[in-house]
């Protein structure tokens, strides 16, 4: 009996060190494969997507509502903060998050 309870902790321990040693290639594999599913519509003809960065901009660009909304929302917050801790550096947080956004919407997401 001691020889069973031997062998199937060796054996246990090899799909451990299995496990170990190899799950990585699993998921890399899995996300090539989906990667590999996910290119086909990419290159299809006739894109129904073609014309969505013009309704984000008018959703989400920088003078529609949501960013109004988001600037207000920071203000709100910023004095709260200062309410709250009497610290003038919540207004330069205020300023610098409404640069920063404007910075990163215009650079970084609606690029032409």
């Amino acid at each position: 009996m001691n020889f069973l309870k031997i062998r199937s902790k060796k054996i246990i321990a090899s799909l451990d060190y299995f496990r170990l040693k190899f799950s990585w290639w699993i998921e890399i594999g899995t996300i090539f494969f989906l990667c590999l599913f996910y290119l086909k519509p990419v290159f299809a003809d006739g894109d129904p997507l073609s014309g969505l960065m013009t309704t984000l901009q008018a959703t989400f660009g920088t003078s529609s509502t949501f960013v109004h909304v988001l600037y207000l929302a920071e203000v709100v917050t910023g004095i709260v903060g200062f309410i709250k801790s009497k610290h003038p550096y919540s207004f330069v947080g205020i300023v610098l998050v409404t640069l920063f956004m404007t910075f990163a919407l215009n650079t970084w997401v609606f690029t032409s």
